[in-house]
């Protein structure tokens, strides 16, 4: 059960991001495994962690951003976030309803992580739902 979410998590975000870019002929201009580009959101002792860990990025072409509908800048902002949201619920949740031991303490806490990521990515500038809004707007 973990197991499953943690490379989930480590792929998920980026992979969606280029999967919905491309999707709207938003071209990437190449791929990266690193620790997160954020670490000053994490709270100290995970800061370390997710500095380190190998996770999957995906870095977009400004000139082809650039060019593209706002309606597709909104769809490739918003899809990284959704992504890593979604299976936040049903990963633990399969695992839970199915019976697995521990699971329903998984998914409060996989649940309880996702207040702060989606209240950084909403109210932080560089944030990909705030980019999303933005994006969005301008239609």
């Amino acid at each position: 059960m973990v197991a499953s979410r943690l490379l989930a998590y480590f792929s998920e975000h980026a992979f969606s991001h280029w999967l919905v870019g491309r999707l709207f002929g938003i071209r990437f201009k190449g791929y990266g495994l690193h620790g997160t580009s954020h670490p000053h959101l994490y709270p100290p002792g995970a800061r370390w962690v997710f500095s380190h860990l190998p996770l999957l990025s995906a870095r977009v072409d400004p000139a082809s951003l650039g060019t593209a509908s706002p309606r597709a800048r909104a769809a490739m902002y918003a899809a990284g976030i959704v992504a890593t949201v979604i299976p936040s619920l049903a990963i633990p949740g399969y695992c839970w309803r199915r019976g697995v031991r521990g699971a329903r303490g998984f998914f409060v806490g996989a649940n309880l992580w996702n207040v702060p990521l989606l209240l950084s990515e909403s109210l932080r500038p560089g944030g990909d739902l705030r980019r999303a809004w933005r994006a969005w707007r301008q239609r």
